[in-house]
């Protein structure tokens, strides 16, 4: 994704209606690459055959069904979720440990970006055939 890409990315999610917060800025979109490329890292080493749960058409990663984790493990926060991120119990270490991998929302990366940019992430493999990420604009 180049510069001018990334920019009419931001300007698209900004301008949606539904966006409830439309102050998503260059920042906020490199963490999310960021934290989506990590989040493929830790599927790949975890599970290597994790894309083939996931279907992109029903991907929504605001609901815990259908979101990666949900489709991945059958529910966002069910057991084998938590063995995944290694959290068993704490709550609030686990949506942490979701947002740095690209799972949950935060105030810099929306869930309307996270559902672009997994979709893109997931697309880009099934185009390849190959284990890549997502590229950082500069």
């Amino acid at each position: 994704m180049n510069k001018k890409q990334a920019l009419a990315l931001i300007e698209e999610i900004n301008s949606q209606a539904y966006h409830s917060d439309p102050h998503l800025t260059m920042r906020g979109l490199k963490l999310g690459i960021k934290r989506v490329n990590a989040g493929m890292k830790a599927l790949d080493k975890e599970k290597p055959d994790w894309i083939e749960d996931v279907a992109i058409n029903k991907l929504n990663m605001g609901d815990g069904y259908y979101c990666i984790c949900g489709q991945v493990f059958g529910e966002f926060g069910n057991d084998a979720c938590r063995a995944f991120f290694g959290i068993p119990q704490a709550w609030k270490a686990f949506d942490n440990k979701a947002r740095q991998l690209g799972f949950c929302a935060s105030n810099l990366v929306p869930w309307e970006l996270l559902d672009i940019l997994w979709v893109n992430a997931l697309s880009l493999r099934a185009r390849t055939g190959q284990k890549r990420f997502l590229k950082v604009p500069s």
